[in-house]
């Protein structure tokens, strides 16, 4: 089967096919991704285009050699270069409507694969539970909650969008849910210390900056409340690589219920000027 169009004073009529099929659970992600106007008719999808000045329907179908695509432009002024106009359909509709979504992307593939899926107690395992047993899983091995990455890697594939859809889920936390797994729960920024986390120990010479417990930064505070000075240890994430050092820090690495590294600079020399003798 070969692409074809015709043109029409200001309308352009084509047809496109190829040889994979178009996997509409995707397709449909894919559209509300796009926030396209689309309906479905009889196993059909139809999109609705305006852009430009340009009013566009779209009717994507498969067939028993492939998909299919027709389409109708109508532009704001008559059509000079049909070729060029058609190309740019086509580049619209394999590049931006089917990207992903055809059964030689990787994704497509995925979903082939998903669909011969494993088997469990004899019947076949559907994708959710695989993802829900291999979320289960790779908690059970390390004891924390794994990230998307880490259930899709375990499943076999590299993109993440395996794990969402309507026969899916719609979240990490509803894979959790699902698995069992305790989602970890960190604190806000500014959050009270936990009680379990002893004070710091004086380092002579030193005054304390800042201690990093687990992924916690804590730090003293001083706030002034209606004349009052107020002393308190936040808490505060720690989302990027800390760097410390110079002559005049120490770090210093305290055991116990949780490590803690504590960051101290050297406190100011209060020796003041000599005395002149008169």
């Amino acid at each position: 089967m070969l692409d074809e169009y015709q043109v029409e004073g200001n309308v352009l009529s084509f047809r496109l096919t190829g040889p994979e099929e178009i996997d509409m659970s995707l397709f449909r992600e894919r559209l509300e991704e796009l926030k396209a106007q689309w309906e479905e008719v009889h196993g059909e999808i139809r999109v609705k285009y305006e852009s430009d000045g340009k009013a566009g329907l779209y009717v994507f179908r498969n067939t028993s050699q492939g998909y299919e695509v027709e389409g109708r432009v109508e532009y704001p002024e008559e059509i000079k270069d049909a070729e060029r106009a058609f190309e740019s359909q086509r580049r619209l509709m394999r590049e931006y409507y089917l990207r992903f979504c055809l059964s030689s992307t990787e994704e497509g593939e995925e979903r082939k694969e998903e669909r011969e899926g494993g088997k469990m107690e004899g019947r076949r395992m559907s994708i959710r539970d695989r993802i829900v047993e291999a979320a289960r899983k790779l908690y059970e091995e390390k004891g924390k909650p794994p990230t998307a990455r880490e259930i899709t890697q375990a499943l076999g594939y590299k993109s993440p969008r395996v794990l969402y859809g309507p026969d899916r889920f719609s979240s990490l936390s509803e894979i959790y849910e699902a698995a069992g797994i305790k989602e970890e729960v960190r604190p806000p920024p500014g959050a009270a210390v936990p009680k379990e986390i002893p004070p710091p120990t004086e380092v002579r010479g030193y005054e304390l900056v800042a201690r990093v417990v687990g992924n916690q930064v804590l730090k003293d505070v001083e706030t002034d409340i209606l004349g009052s000075k107020l002393r308190t240890t936040m808490s505060f994430p720690l989302t990027e690589p800390l760097k410390v050092g110079g002559p005049d820090v120490l770090v210093k690495i305290v055991p116990g219920p949780k490590l803690t590294v504590e960051i101290w600079k050297k406190k100011p020399s209060r020796r003041g000027r000599p005395r002149k003798r008169g």
